[in-house]
């Protein structure tokens, strides 16, 4: 990535490009993802996202980027706790898990980091499943999606979702899915995914 995020205005409003993600300050004060309106196809999309606080001139920088293996101590772990159950994940498994995903072209893990407290306040994954239809598609699933409860209500969730689904568009998916609870439905669609099917489960 290049040392300094490349920003422009890109409307007669303010609007940011950084790094293929065009985040605009709308009246809240917080930063708006409006990638496809606005953006061309960068090959780094990730990269710093600033908030501006509305009431001064100081601002929050935020990291999107891969999950590493040192962000077992960055609050990881606890992270997806506030999704579902961890158990006793200790360092050694978690940099062993890492070292496997790394070697799998086919698991993306990202998160967003808050540069300025050095912890994770979001994560999702994109597993790419190889099939034999459709040509020897792909299909893309997204799981595992969280952001921290003291930093909802910023559209992080938003942006890295979206990630997710360029990522998946990059790897030759035709199409990306996921499963969520019907609370989660109208976030999932101003992400720009709709309503298809009904989930099936069986837990061992």
């Amino acid at each position: 990535l290049p040392s300094k995020p490349a920003v422009k205005a890109c409307s007669s409003r303010m609007s940011r490009v950084v790094l293929g993600w065009t985040i605009q300050r709308c009246h809240t004060g917080r930063y708006c993802d409006l990638h496809t309106q606005h953006t061309p196809r960068l090959k780094y999309r990730t990269a710093f996202v600033r908030r501006v606080n509305a009431r001064s001139t100081g601002h929050m920088t935020y990291l999107p980027r891969a999950l590493e293996a040192g962000d077992y101590h960055k609050g990881f772990v606890e992270l997806l706790a506030q999704l579902t159950t961890m158990g006793n994940l200790s360092e050694s498994m978690f940099r062993e898990r890492c070292s496997e995903l790394e070697a799998n072209p086919d698991y993306k893990i990202r998160v967003i980091e808050d540069a300025e407290t050095g912890r994770l306040i979001a994560s999702a994954t994109l597993l790419v499943e190889r099939k034999f239809i459709h040509e020897c598609g792909k299909v893309g699933h997204i799981e595992d999606v969280v952001v921290d409860s003291a930093y909802r209500g910023q559209n992080l969730g938003v942006l890295i979702i979206k990630e997710l689904l360029h990522l998946g568009e990059e790897s030759g998916c035709y199409k990306v899915i996921l499963d969520c609870a019907d609370a989660n439905v109208g976030f999932y669609e101003k992400c720009g995914l709709e309503r298809k099917g009904v989930e099936m489960a069986k837990y061992f």
